[in-house]
């Protein structure tokens, strides 16, 4: 997540990062009161307040201004919540085991206000609020609609495929689904499916791959990061390209992204089980940003460079 001040949390499964672009600052679970609540991170969230919340096995916390953290008590014994997220009024939801709670400002907790939210113990579940201020709650057989005043169920998708859902992701108006069986897309507005883009539908890998997350990125572009590497499709030019293609914006990491996030200045961060995090800087007039010269270079020791009158760049290793 990205604050207000453009600091970038980077949640782990050791504990808590700030990063600065510069410096990064740690946060683990410790014995003092004001810390977070488990080394385990689930989720970072930033909120329309500038507030940083954090959610673990253990509960969730709220970053403060004396640089620590307030635990936010949970109005149930199962304090184990995976996601949060924020309406357009400023109303706060997270996700526990098969339950929505909301942040009750005046009480200072998080209270059930969505119970059995699915017929199975889901293995992965996402929230997704809607212009409509409409919450979608996504798991492995689910996609339901739920008021975000009333907390009644307005809906649940007739899913097109008997396989899992992947991971899923809310773009504009559209509920992406990946599963087994490829992508689906739903207008959340139109309340009616659509038809995948062809430019990924006759992609020749579209068939082959599986799919860990999917991203939206600079310039309205949507980021796939697959069983078979990373993948781009831009809509305003009705294209889709891999990492191995020539024209790819940037040198894709070695390792398999699990999840992407892309911040304010259209960096994107890649993260991996174990791998860490990698920050792609996509500015255009970077050195770096041209990916065929960036993979000539890669482990080379540089002796000198120099411009002809061509303006041609000559490198000596």
């Amino acid at each position: 997540a990205e604050d207000h001040e453009g600091f970038i949390w980077i949640g782990t499964q050791r504990g808590l990062n700030r990063c600065n672009g510069d410096n990064i600052d740690q946060y683990f679970c410790n014995d003092e009161p004001y810390s977070i609540p488990d080394n385990r991170i689930n989720c970072v969230f930033c909120d329309s307040k500038g507030r940083i919340w954090v959610t673990t096995k253990n509960g969730i916390a709220r970053y403060t201004d004396q640089d620590n953290f307030e635990q936010i008590p949970i109005a149930d014994s199962n304090i184990n919540c995976k996601q949060l997220i924020e309406n357009s009024r400023g109303d706060i939801f997270a996700t526990q085991t098969n339950n929505i709670l909301k942040y009750n400002a005046e009480s200072n907790q998080f209270e059930k206000v969505i119970l059995n939210v699915s017929d199975i113990d889901a293995y992965q579940q996402k929230l997704w609020v809607d212009e409509e201020d409409n919450l979608w709650v996504v798991d492995d057989r689910t996609v339901a609609r739920y008021s975000t005043t009333t907390f009644k169920l307005r809906n649940k998708l007739e899913l097109k495929s008997e396989t899992d859902i992947q991971t899923s992701a809310l773009i504009g108006r559209q509920l992406w689904l990946a599963d087994a069986d490829g992508l689906h897309i739903y207008d959340v507005i139109e309340n009616k499916w659509v038809d995948v883009p062809e430019a990924i539908v006759t992609h020749p890998m579209y068939n082959k791959v599986g799919l860990f997350c999917i991203t939206p990125i600079a310039d309205h572009k949507i980021l796939f990061s697959s069983t078979q590497g990373l993948f781009i499709y831009d809509p305003a030019t009705s294209s889709m390209m891999h990492e191995n293609d020539e024209e790819f914006p940037f040198t894709a990491p070695k390792y398999r992204t699990y999840r992407a996030f892309c911040d304010s200045h259209g960096n994107l961060w890649l993260s991996a089980l174990w791998q860490g995090c990698t920050c792609v800087q996509m500015s255009s007039q970077r050195f770096d940003s041209h990916a065929p010269l960036v993979n000539a270079m890669r482990e080379k020791m540089v002796a000198s460079m120099a411009v002809d009158k061509q303006q041609r760049l000559w490198i000596a290793t």
